[in-house]
């Protein structure tokens, strides 16, 4: 059975959600083993945390995106989404059992922590991409120098070294300000 890249960021996001809560909970004792009733409160409010969570992501659309094309909005969404969890993941703890043995630096270090492991990857797949697919263009295609520096001149740029056929060479613009300014490389 084939797994599709959809599920495989689901189930990464899932992972990224669990470790988030370990780490959360290891960096409030000092990444030291926490006090045994620390760590069954933490443990009984795992399922709370990853249901919660899980809906406020998929809410924010982190699974419709693809790395590929990760971006500022995409960073964005993935700091909403941890902030809204760890607020609603409180209050949920909060009226299921009062927050009872839940330290709440816990509740602070968790956005903190997922925000790192949810961006980070993408951020480093696009990244990866990216630096690969500039690395392919550089060896062929015909070399071109686009006119106009502004927005149009970079989305022009970045749709050439997607494409491959052509490799921008330089940028050519009467704007003073845009002398020696560099868009992508």
């Amino acid at each position: 059975m084939l797994i599709n890249n959809r599920t495989k960021v689901i189930l990464y996001d899932l992972v990224a959600i669990s470790f988030a809560w370990s780490m959360s909970l290891f960096a409030r004792f000092n990444f030291e083993l926490p006090p045994p009733e620390f760590l069954d409160a933490a443990f009984a409010a795992f399922p709370v945390v990853l249901i919660v969570q899980a809906l406020i992501s998929r809410y924010f659309g982190l699974y419709k995106g693809l790395w590929r094309f990760a971006s500022l909005p995409d960073l964005w969404n993935i700091i909403g989404a941890a902030a809204l969890g760890s607020v609603s993941i409180a209050l949920m703890l909060f009226v299921i059992n009062r927050l009872e043995d839940i330290p709440r630096s816990l509740l602070i270090l968790y956005p903190f922590f997922l925000v790192f492991l949810l961006g980070g990857p993408r951020l480093a797949y696009r990244l990866w991409k990216d630096h690969s697919l500039s690395m392919r263009n550089i060896s062929g295609g015909q070399r071109v120098i686009i006119i106009g520096a502004g927005t149009g001149g970079e989305m022009i740029v970045r749709d050439m070294l997607r494409g491959g056929s052509y490799i921008p060479v330089g940028l050519v613009d009467d704007e003073p300000e845009l002398l020696k300014a560099r868009i992508h490389g």
